[in-house]
């Protein structure tokens, strides 16, 4: 599953379209970040600069800026437990 997980990753983002979580479970896990811990720091750094450079007149109570926030804390994450 973690291989499909980042597959659709990118291919969500270049297509601007918001997980509809009731299509797939894929997009169920997306749609609730839950598809985070499965992806390494690589694709969890292009996600997260691309989201960033793309968010700009976004709402803030968008599910884009969401998926900063979750990204930002599953990284902080990662770094405490390699202390």
């Amino acid at each position: 599953m973690a291989r499909a997980l980042r597959n659709t990753t990118i291919t969500g983002l270049k297509k601007g379209a918001v997980p509809n979580p009731i299509d797939t479970e894929d997009q169920f896990y997306r749609y609730h970040n839950l598809d985070l811990p499965n992806l390494d720091i690589e694709e969890l750094l292009a996600e997260f600069d691309w989201i960033r450079a793309h968010v700009w007149g976004v709402p803030a109570n968008s599910w884009w800026r969401e998926r900063v926030k979750a990204i930002e804390g599953e990284l902080k994450t990662r770094e405490v437990r390699r202390r």
